[in-house]
């Protein structure tokens, strides 16, 4: 019994271990991070400043772009659901254009 709760416990804390590893220690696949910037749509009459970009205009974005190597979209959630809450990749400053 002592040797299966070990087992037991060993075999969990190593698979939050690697799961925590792969998502939260790993880099970022990028090969320069610091050169990552984020986009926004707004929209003035609601005053918002940081919304999240409709697909229709990500995919415009894609099409169009001839200033970023490559865009690509992602969606964050909070508690509420679908949101727009602070996310910072990494680094201090302001950033650099």
């Amino acid at each position: 019994m002592i040797i299966a709760t070990l087992a037991i416990g060993i075999g969990a804390g190593t698979a939050v271990f690697s799961i925590a590893s792969a998502v939260l220690l790993r880099p970022l696949p990028h090969a320069d991070p610091a050169r990552l910037v984020r986009i926004f749509e707004t929209n003035p009459l609601k005053n918002w400043t940081r919304n999240i970009a409709s697909p229709a205009n990500y995919a415009d974005w894609t099409r169009q772009n001839t200033v970023f190597t490559d865009v690509a979209a992602y969606e964050q959630f909070n508690f509420n659901g679908s949101g727009a809450s602070e996310v910072f990749l990494t680094g201090p400053g302001e950033p650099q254009g």
